[in-house]
C-alpha cells in the first residue's frame, strides 16, 4: 500500500476514534446528569440552585435560639387548634407520648429516674 493510503486509513481510523470518544463523553455527561438529576429529585428538589437555598435555610433555622423554636411551635399549635379543635387531641396524645418517650431515654441525663 502506498504511503499516502496508509496515511488516508490513519486518518480515518482516527476521525472514527474521535467520533466514538466524543461519543462517550456525551454519554458519561448524560449519565452523570441523570444522576445528579434523580438525587435531586429524591431530596424533593429541581435543580441545585434550590437545594443550596434550602440548605441556607436550614443553616439559619438552626441559628435560631431553641426557647424561641418552642415559642414559635406553641404559637403555631395554637393557631392551628383555633381553626381546627378536632386535631387539639391528636396533637395532645402525640407530645404526650414524645414527653414519656424522653423521660424514658433520658431519664438520668434529665435528672429523672425510672
Amino acid at each position: 500500500m502506498p504511503v499516502g493510503g496508509r496515511r488516508d486509513q490513519y486518518l480515518r481510523s482516527l476521525e472514527t476514534l474521535l467520533k466514538a470518544n466524543d461519543q462517550w463523553a456525551r454519554i458519561n455527561k448524560e449519565i452523570s446528569s441523570d444522576s445528579v438529576t434523580a438525587v435531586l429529585f429524591e431530596i424533593g428538589v429541581r435543580s441545585v440552585a434550590e437545594a443550596r437555598s434550602r440548605l441556607e435555610v436550614t443553616e439559619g433555622m438552626e441559628k435560631i435560639p431553641i426557647e424561641i423554636v418552642q415559642e414559635k411551635a406553641i404559637e403555631t399549635l395554637q393557631k392551628v387548634w383555633r381553626r381546627k379543635p378536632e386535631l387539639r387531641q391528636d396533637a395532645m396524645h402525640a407530645l404526650q407520648g414524645l414527653s414519656y418517650a424522653l423521660e424514658i431515654t433520658n431519664g438520668e441525663s434529665n435528672g429523672h429516674s425510672e
